[in-house]
């Protein structure tokens, strides 16, 4: 879901990346690869974070496993160049859409943990 232009809501630019089609929203179907920053100049403003969907093209299976999902997620954005990608939650035990997994916070953390100098943002 490509969010380019004068119907982009913001002042960032941005887009939604899910290969696969959401079977909760519907959408999705995107290119069979996340685009390189260059191409897009925005940043990745939501990726799904289910292990369910796999990034078939961009990691041949890699990101199936829940405790790596996130995290080769946002290995292959910020390959690609991006300084800024956003999970979506991929359902928790308290509220099932909008909450990460354990395996998913840990995954997120084992990413950024590196990056951040003054410690890791909280993720809740």
């Amino acid at each position: 879901m490509y969010s380019f232009g004068s119907s982009c809501v913001g002042t960032i630019r941005h887009f939604h990346y899910y290969h696969v089609i959401s079977p909760y929203f519907g959408i999705g179907g995107d290119d069979n690869k996340l685009p390189e920053f260059s191409e897009s100049q925005a940043i990745l403003g939501e990726f799904g974070s289910s292990p369910n969907e796999l990034w078939a093209e961009d990691l041949a299976g890699k990101d199936g496993d829940e405790k790596n999902t996130c995290f080769e997620r946002l290995r292959v954005a910020a390959g690609k160049g991006y300084k800024l990608a956003m999970a979506w939650p991929n359902g928790g035990e308290d509220d099932p859409i909008l909450s990460f997994t354990q395996d998913a916070r840990d995954s997120i953390r084992r990413f950024t943990h590196t990056r951040f100098p003054k410690g890791i943002p909280p993720l809740s």
